[in-house]
């Protein structure tokens, strides 16, 4: 596999345990996660399962709800962060 595929491989799963670490963390259903971004639970299961990725609409959503940072979601690390 190419250097990119790996990287968006990468970028899905991370996307795929983050979204799945919240919901179980609230105690959520997909349906109810679904319900609070206006999408249907057969959606919140394909990104669960990374199998697709929100829309840039969506991902605005999910990040707001989140209340995270894109690259934080995405698994990697934001340019604008200063190091310490």
């Amino acid at each position: 596999m190419s250097r990119k595929i790996n990287e968006d491989k990468n970028l899905i799963e991370s996307f795929a345990k983050t979204i799945d670490k919240y919901i179980i963390d609230n105690h959520l259903t997909n349906q109810r996660f679904g319900d609070m971004l206006g999408i249907d639970e057969a959606t919140v299961r394909k990104y669960r399962k990374g199998t697709v990725l929100p829309s840039h609409d969506q991902m605005k959503k999910i990040t707001i709800l989140l209340k995270m940072h894109y690259h934080d979601i995405m698994g990697y690390e934001d340019p604008t962060k200063e190091e310490n």
